[in-house]
């Protein structure tokens, strides 16, 4: 069987409706939302105030700043292969363009699926081999996105999604965050593995690393911070210690 890496459900989504204020005894404040399923939920993101989507063992998306919460029930020719998905990556591109990445259980293999009617219909623009998983989704623009997985796997998209390319990632250990600080320094988190790229992705270096980083963000300069199981790590040059 196929394992995974563990995340934190999602599901009830939770949205931030209270501005934090950075002194003593001020706290944000968080309000569980009903997101109309009882599965887990593993990633989310907003177009802006009112659309967003969530995905895990299922997709479920709002309109309305997350007040209600509506389950995409699929049709058209992806519909039964949709069933077997779980994701772990969606993006909103525009109001009606969405994509969700993650693993297909019927076949074992990640899978890309794309929307360009809010839902109710999808293509699958990837479709990868056996053994496979994706694990992250990450686009700089909503042209330019990349994918990680299984198997050392990073996939790029300019496109907007409609096409992926497999880049090199000289591992083949697992891939679970990727991000970006700029539109040139990315960096990947994985199973004893850190990769970087200072091209924009064209090309990936990889350093060997005795932990597994689970989830990695990049700030607007050369600082990233890495997350592990209760550890915390931080760059300041680039990613290169």
């Amino acid at each position: 069987m196929k394992v995974f890496k563990h995340r934190v459900p999602l599901s009830p989504i939770i949205l931030i409706l209270g501005i934090c204020l950075f002194h003593i005894n001020t706290f944000g404040q968080w309000t569980q939302q009903n997101s109309t399923i009882i599965t887990h939920l593993q990633c989310v993101d907003f177009l802006n105030a009112n659309i967003g989507l969530a995905g895990g063992n299922d997709l479920v998306k709002t309109v309305d700043s997350g007040t209600t919460w509506d389950t995409i029930s699929y049709t058209g020719p992806q519909a039964f292969y949709n069933n077997g998905n779980v994701y772990y990556g969606v993006k909103v591109i525009s109001n009606s363009i969405f994509i969700a990445a993650g693993w297909n259980v019927w076949n074992n293999e990640a899978v890309i699926m794309k929307t360009v009617d809010s839902g109710v219909n999808w293509t699958m623009p990837y479709q990868g081999s056996f053994g496979s998983g994706i694990q992250d989704l990450y686009f700089r623009n909503n042209s330019i996105g990349f994918a990680v997985g299984i198997n050392g796997l990073i996939l790029k998209t300019t496109d907007g999604g409609l096409s992926w390319v497999p880049q090199i990632s000289g591992t083949s250990q697992s891939l679970f965050s990727i991000t970006f600080s700029d539109n040139m320094h990315g960096y990947i988190a994985g199973d004893n593995v850190i990769i970087t790229t200072s091209d924009g992705g064209l090309n990936w270096t990889t350093a060997v690393f005795s932990d597994v980083g689970q989830c990695i963000s990049g700030t607007q300069d050369s600082i990233a911070y890495m997350a592990g199981v209760n550890k915390l790590w931080k760059t300041s040059n680039f990613g290169s210690t």
